[in-house]
């Protein structure tokens, strides 16, 4: 069986892992001896940062219980998008 892809390690940016309790998400991290940058919070939706050991990086990103149901997501989130638009979030 071949290679499954030619990408090198580390060369995946910015993955997107939406987790329901970021701080949760936070620990285990650690907890697995991962450094996680600060927990930062955009319109409150909150964002925090990591590399995998093969140089990856992640963001987690935890939503407002408020646009976690399907309907007041599809509702909230053209305001979210012109929001987010104007705020750059960097990692770290």
């Amino acid at each position: 069986m071949g290679e499954i892809s030619e990408m090198q390690p580390g060369s995946v940016k910015g993955l997107h892992l939406v987790v329901a309790d970021i701080g949760e998400a936070c620990e285990a991290l650690v907890k697995r001896w991962l450094e996680v940058g600060e927990v930062w919070d955009v319109n409150g939706v909150k964002y925090a940062g990591f590399s995998d050991p093969d140089g990856n990086s992640w963001l987690l990103q935890e939503f407002p219980a408020h646009l976690r149901s399907w309907p007041a997501a599809r509702c909230a989130l053209p305001e979210y998008v012109a929001t987010a638009g104007r705020i750059h979030c960097g990692a770290g």
